[in-house]
């Protein structure tokens, strides 16, 4: 984050770890790094569901490596 706000000119930029992962396994992550079980404070209402499709949402890395450098992203994971 730090080197994108060193670029010389403004750009809009995507965080992206290349991997694709749900909301409910964000959820999973962030609630079980503080003890809690996100499904007892989470409400999950079926009418804003994305119908399921052959064609995966992951971002390329690339583009951040290449206009500011720096190291791959963690994963969603690596941080619990």
């Amino acid at each position: 984050m730090w080197l994108m706000l060193q670029q010389d000119a403004p750009d809009d930029y995507v965080i992206a770890t290349g991997e694709t992962h749900s909301v409910r396994e964000l959820c999973e992550v962030a609630f079980s790094l503080v003890g809690l079980d996100w499904e007892r404070y989470v409400r999950v209402d079926a009418k804003y569901l994305r119908p399921r499709s052959r064609s995966s949402a992951a971002m390329r890395r690339r583009r951040r490596r290449h206009s500011v450098g720096g190291p791959a992203l963690p994963s969603v994971t690596s941080c619990g």
